[in-house]
């Protein structure tokens, strides 16, 4: 599944809300829980998905 531009950068805004609205709520857990560790995991896994939405942008603009 290719996608276009436009979709990536909305993927990408959408993860980059959702990591500042996490990365609030990840301040407010004790960082000894279960969930401290599962929210700062899934942060990560957004950065990742996050820097290759980015590289697939540039792509896409170098490929015009």
């Amino acid at each position: 599944m290719k996608l276009s531009a436009p979709e990536l950068r909305m993927l990408r805004l959408c993860l980059q809300r959702t990591m500042r609205e996490d990365e609030a709520t990840l301040h407010s857990l004790d960082p000894d829980s279960d969930a401290h560790a599962e929210l700062g995991n899934d942060l990560m896994l957004m950065d990742a998905l996050v820097s290759k939405l980015e590289h697939a942008l540039k792509a896409s603009y170098q490929g015009r």
